[in-house]
Formats: C-alpha cells, sequence, structure tokens
C-alpha cells in the first residue's frame, strides 16, 4: 500500500512538471481518464499520465477522450448529447479542445451527409487561423469543409478554399484529390474528366510515375482508366532471378461489371512476370465469361471455379493452393492499381531483404471519379491510406504461416498483424504512404459498408472484438511455425463474432478471448 501512494505521488509529480514543461491546459472536462486508460492499454502500459497523452499524441492519433464520444458514432442521444455539450461549453474550452470537438461533429455530420452542418461548424478565418497555428488535425478540417462545399454546389466558395488550402499546405496529396473533385463536379464531363486527369497526372508526376488516361466508351469512368501509354516490359510471365515470379490472386463474385477493368489494371503491369489466378466464388452472371476472354488474350491469366459461393478469403485461399509464384498479392476483382504498383512494391522487397511484405496506399474512389468519403476511420487521418489487401508477401510467408483465416471480413488485417508477430514489427514494409498507387471502388454494398460488419465496427462490434481475440492468440505463439492457419481450419484458435462467421462454419474454441487489445 506503502509503495503504491509513493507511486501516486511521484506520478503526480511527474505529472506537474510535465504539464508546465509543455504549457499544458489543465485536463477538459470531457476528458475522462480511467476510461482513456482501460480503452487504450498500450497507454496504460507505459505509466504514461492519460491527459498528457491524449493531449499531446492521442487526439492526433483518432482516440477519443471519453465513452460519450465512441458511443457517438453508434447512437444519436450519446451524439446529441456531445454537440449540446460543446455549443454551451464552447467559449470556454481551449483552442485545442475546440478544435477537437470541430473535428469530432464535423466527421459525425460527414457520416450523416448533413453537409450544411459541417460547413456551418467552420468559419474560414477560424481555418485560417489552425493553419498559422498548430492543430493536431493539420489540414483535414479545411479538406472537409471545402468537400461539403462541394456537396452543396456552392462552386466558388469550393474554388477558394481549395486555392488557399493548395498555398497553405503544399503538395499535400488529399488537396490535389479534392482539387480533382472539384473539376469534376464544377465543370461538364467531359472538360471535368480532362481536368481530373490533370490534377491525377501532375501528382503522379510529381512522384517519377507514369501517367494514366481515359479510354473512350460508355462505361463508367473508373472503368475506363488506362496507361497513357505502353509501358516497357519484360519477359512474359517466365520469372528470372532479378525478375521472380508473383501470383496475383483475384477473388471473383458476380463481378461482371469490374472484373474487366480490375483485369485490365493488373495485366497493364510494368512488372511483366505474373500468374493472375480468378478465383469465381460461385458467380451466377458472366463473370466467367469475361475472365476466358481476358485469358483468349494472355496466357499469364488462369481461372478457377467455385461450385458454390463461400466468400472472399476461402476463395484466396484455393487461390493460394494454386499459386506458384515465388511471392503472392492479392487484387479485389473491383478496384483498379497505377500500372506501377506491383513494381514499385517488389523493387522494394528486393531492395530489403529483412523483409517478408510490404504494401502499398490507396485511396477510395466513387465510379464517377469522385476521391474520399468520411465514413471510413482511416480517412480521419488522411483520404490516401495503407491498402491491407495490397499485401505483397514472399512465398515463405505462406509456407511458415499458412492461410487467411476463413471469416467474412478483417482477415487482411490479421494475415499482417500475424506476420509482425512471426518476425517482428520491422518485417512489413510500406511503400508511398501518402501516395495512392490503387483506388478502392466505393459501393452501397461492399463488405466495409455492410451494416453488421461496417468498417466503423473497428471502434466497438464486430471487427473491433475479432482483433482483440486473434491478437491473443498471437502472442501466445512461441515461434513462427505456431501461428500456422490450415485452409478452413474447424477448431478456431480463437472466437469469431456471430456477425463475421461465414455460413455453416464451426467455431469450436481452443482459447479464451481476451479484452485488452485495441483496434488498428
Amino acid at each position: 500500500m506503502k509503495q503504491m501512494v509513493e507511486f501516486r505521488r511521484s506520478l503526480n509529480r511527474a505529472t506537474s512538471l510535465a504539464r508546465r514543461r509543455f504549457l499544458l491546459p489543465r485536463p477538459a472536462s470531457f476528458f475522462k481518464p480511467d476510461w482513456y486508460l482501460a480503452q487504450y492499454p498500450d497507454v496504460a502500459a507505459i505509466s504514461m499520465d492519460p491527459w498528457i497523452h491524449f493531449h499531446l499524441h492521442g487526439r492526433g492519433e483518432g482516440r477519443f477522450a471519453s465513452h460519450d464520444h465512441l458511443e457517438m458514432w453508434f447512437s444519436d442521444r450519446h451524439f446529441q448529447q456531445v454537440r449540446s455539450l460543446f455549443l454551451s461549453d464552447a467559449g470556454t474550452l481551449s483552442p485545442p479542445d475546440r478544435d477537437y470537438l470541430q473535428w469530432l461533429l464535423a466527421r459525425r455530420f460527414a457520416l450523416s451527409q448533413c453537409w450544411s452542418d459541417v460547413a456551418a461548424l467552420y468559419q474560414p478565418g477560424d481555418l485560417k487561423r489552425r493553419a498559422r497555428g498548430s492543430s493536431a488535425f493539420r489540414h483535414l478540417p479545411a479538406v472537409l469543409y471545402a468537400d461539403a462545399l462541394r456537396h452543396l454546389q456552392l462552386e466558388d466558395e469550393s474554388a477558394r478554399t481549395i486555392e488557399w488550402l493548395k498555398k497553405s499546405y503544399p503538395g499535400v496529396t488529399d488537396i490535389r484529390l479534392l482539387e480533382a473533385n472539384h473539376r469534376v463536379a464544377f465543370e461538364d464531363n467531359q472538360s471535368g474528366y480532362t481536368g481530373w486527369l490533370q490534377v491525377v497526372n501532375e501528382m503522379y508526376a510529381d512522384h517519377g510515375r507514369a501517367q494514366i488516361a481515359l479510354a473512350p466508351g460508355e462505361a463508367p469512368p473508373m472503368d475506363r482508366l488506362v496507361p497513357s501509354r505502353r509501358l516497357a516490359v519484360g519477359d512474359d510471365g517466365r520469372g528470372s532471378s532479378d525478375r521472380p515470379l508473383i501470383s496475383v490472386l483475384v477473388p471473383a463474385y458476380n463481378a461482371t461489371g469490374t472484373i474487366q477493368s480490375a483485369l485490365s489494371s493488373i495485366q497493364a503491369q510494368t512488372w511483366r512476370d505474373l500468374e493472375i489466378i480468378v478465383i469465381d466464388d460461385g458467380s451466377n452472371d458472366g463473370t466467367a465469361e469475361v475472365v476466358h476472354e481476358a485469358a483468349r488474350t494472355d496466357a499469364r491469366v488462369r481461372f478457377e471455379r467455385l461450385l458454390e459461393q463461400r466468400g472472399a478469403y476461402p476463395a484466396r485461399n484455393r487461390g493460394l493452393e494454386l499459386a506458384r509464384g515465388d511471392y503472392i498479392t492479392v487484387h479485389d476483382a473491383d478496384d483498379w492499381s497505377h500500372p506501377q504498383k506491383i513494381e514499385i512494391q517488389m523493387r522494394h522487397l528486393q531492395a530489403n531483404q529483412s523483409l517478408k511484405g510490404c504494401v502499398s496506399s490507396w485511396v477510395r474512389m466513387q465510379p464517377e471519379l469522385y476521391f474520399g468519403g468520411w465514413d471510413h476511420p482511416g480517412a480521419w487521418s488522411g483520404w490516401v491510406h495503407m491498402n491491407n489487401s495490397s499485401f505483397l508477401f514472399s512465398r515463405e510467408v505462406f509456407e511458415t504461416l499458412g492461410y487467411w483465416d476463413e471469416v467474412a471480413c478483417g482477415a487482411d488485417t490479421e494475415y499482417i498483424d500475424r506476420v509482425r508477430t512471426a518476425w517482428g514489427e520491422s518485417s512489413v514494409g510500406s511503400v508511398t504512404p501518402r501516395q495512392s498507387l490503387s483506388f478502392a471502388r466505393i459501393t452501397g454494398d461492399s463488405l466495409t459498408q455492410a451494416s453488421q460488419t461496417h468498417i466503423l465496427t473497428m471502434l466497438k462490434g464486430p471487427r473491433f472484438d475479432y482483433h482483440k481475440a486473434y491478437l491473443r492468440w498471437h502472442r501466445g505463439a512461441r515461434t513462427p511455425e505456431e501461428l500456422y492457419r490450415h485452409r478452413g481450419q474447424r477448431n478456431r484458435p480463437y472466437p469469431v463474432p456471430e456477425a463475421m462467421r461465414l455460413g455453416g462454419a464451426t467455431q469450436q474454441v481452443e482459447t479464451p478471448e481476451d479484452s485488452g487489445a485495441s483496434p488498428e
């Protein structure tokens, strides 16, 4: 007891010194330190004062200050409570606390597409003053404000805001994507697409990347994206010591409308030594015919058909069994990739022999070429973020760790975390963290937007619980081999929430669920 009292006194003294050193304001009334430590065990593990952590790091990392601030994403009642307290306390809040609550509320309004409310939260003068200071959220509130203006069809104000953003935050990718959206929204289609291409190609040119173009046709513009010229090619699919063969797995279900665009972007890759394995997950449309036509003119394309729909990860696992490549990656059947994506990732692995795999970044995009969206927690730190499905890994990883978990969603992250557990945090590399090499199609029926497994359940719900459960299994492994997963493994090493189970799967569990980890 005496030791505990002395520890608390030492912690209080250290907290007081830290507050004076960093000129910290007193804790905000909305901040709940006990809840914060319980919600974020990594903070508790380093014995850091929760308010100091939140003020210096947490708010910029997307962490929440209280239970209400988490629950407001799932409950209108909690949202209205947070909003009412903000309106009543706004005059007494410190600038960082006001900044935090405004950003919280603005994102929640954007989630509900209440664009007038988003615009009303911010005044251009406030945003400009923040740009001269040091907001934890950098350019993002102004990007959201400008995006709201575009939705509200306020062309002149949108243009003025974008020009100010370009001067205040030069070279920021999110702002260029915002400008591309403006071109599509306020210019006629043909000139709008020309303007969109100009903005996107300038962005690629700044990084020495190949240019892209829009092919003629009646399909949505996302499905007409092509390289602007024929790029240099290497040996066609044979592999060499310098260009090992890469297996690209493409699970597809009723993908007639998108699979041709996805395949074309893979076939156009500058890394030519590919085998492209399309696994048809029991489609009942014309997916097979589209793939067979692609295979007729490109021997690298292979087709495998499952007799009934089983899910994206079982389909991928069948692809793993068929893969002959020295390296393996995945491409979703409705996404598009820049022609240099695979080469950039592969060259990164070749230059860093200690890596077991690497990922690239992507941005979400509507078929009409609008970038962004605010319903994904990843977008709260920038529209361009890590693309887990781009994971390119060596055959050694597959032979040591086995297959993807056969669940409805979230197994990409589990597999990457399994690699990090097996070989260390630094075993997974990342290329172009703020430059998109893929466009992820936004549709109303995607897994990330399905109600029970919506991407927001990363914060609370099935994805959050799944993350906690598999991390406990990871921590218990003594060797990489103990993390091996068999295809369709029936005796599960950790539990899976009901909403994430595939139909008819056996859910025998070998270990109890843990509650001590936070989601990605």
